[in-house]
């Protein structure tokens, strides 16, 4: 499967973001650290794979999607 292809967003698509930082110690963490860099991806993939659901009535449940496997899902409906 080549990525390329498929059309993911990249950062090239995204738009600007303005970053505040707050200082707010949390006690349980080291240093009054927190950890949130991760949540960005948690729910790019159901989102976009929610959204092909709702455009055609197909769950997919495997990625990457690309139009073949998709047809081929949909074919099968």
């Amino acid at each position: 499967m080549d990525y390329r292809r498929l059309g993911v967003p990249t950062s090239l698509n995204a738009t600007t973001v303005r970053v505040e930082i707050v200082e707010d110690p949390f006690d349980e963490g080291p240093y009054g650290a927190k950890g949130i860099s991760e949540t960005g991806c948690v729910p790019s993939t159901p989102a976009i794979t929610n959204a092909i659901y709702q455009a055609t009535g197909v769950r997919v449940r495997q990625i990457p999607v690309d139009a073949a496997a998709l047809k081929a899902a949909m074919d099968s409906k």
